[in-house]
């Protein structure tokens, strides 16, 4: 195989047995998707897809044989390089709007960092308040050697150096489009 499957391999840089490899789990993937995977959607399709005439649909593996145009949710410029057919379609970066003004005190705080800003964030489902206060410190300390300004989501009050503005919640879109417009990519 020239191309590695997702899940064994992250790169086409592959050796004999990474290309083994990559092969086993690309004939294992088609053996368990033929045997469990298929029955079980055709099973949900004939469920609650029905429709007049829906009896004289073809089968689902025909449908899957004849597809006109598959959207492909990720840029092409990110990735793996890989063969595509014509009729893929790259639509990363369609969800992506254009950044809203920041706030004057982050605009500035963001202009004012000659080093660059990092934004850190685990998002909503991480929360820094069940952490061991070791891990808090440890983050701080961290924090406290680069010399990049530091915009850090977290929901707990923790002491931090002068390179570090700590928030409950950020405009994250707008932080990221600032970035992606300081960069000059196009991110809408």
């Amino acid at each position: 195989m020239y191309h590695p499957c997702l899940v064994p391999a992250s790169t086409t840089q592959m050796n004999f047995w990474g290309r083994l490899d990559s092969l086993w789990f690309a004939v294992t993937d088609l053996f368990l998707t033929n045997l469990f995977y298929y029955p079980k959607q055709v099973a949900l399709m004939d469920k609650y897809f029905k429709y007049p005439g829906y009896q004289s649909r073809p089968p689902m593996v025909d449908m899957l044989r004849n597809i006109s145009m598959t959207f492909l949710e990720h840029d092409i410029s990110i990735g793996v390089p890989q063969a595509l057919t014509p009729n893929m379609l790259f639509t990363g970066g369609m969800h992506i709007k254009h950044a809203k003004p920041l706030p004057p005190d982050l605009d500035k705080y963001m202009s004012d960092a000659p080093h660059g800003v990092i934004f850190f964030s685990f998002g909503t489902n991480v929360r820094f308040a069940n952490m061991p206060p070791y891990v808090l410190n440890a983050f701080v300390e961290s924090f406290s050697k680069i010399k990049q300004k530091i915009l850090w989501k977290t929901d707990v009050e923790v002491e931090v150096p002068p390179n570090v503005l700590v928030r409950n919640w950020f405009p994250q879109a707008d932080i990221l489009g600032e970035f992606c417009s300081l960069i000059s990519f196009k991110c809408a």
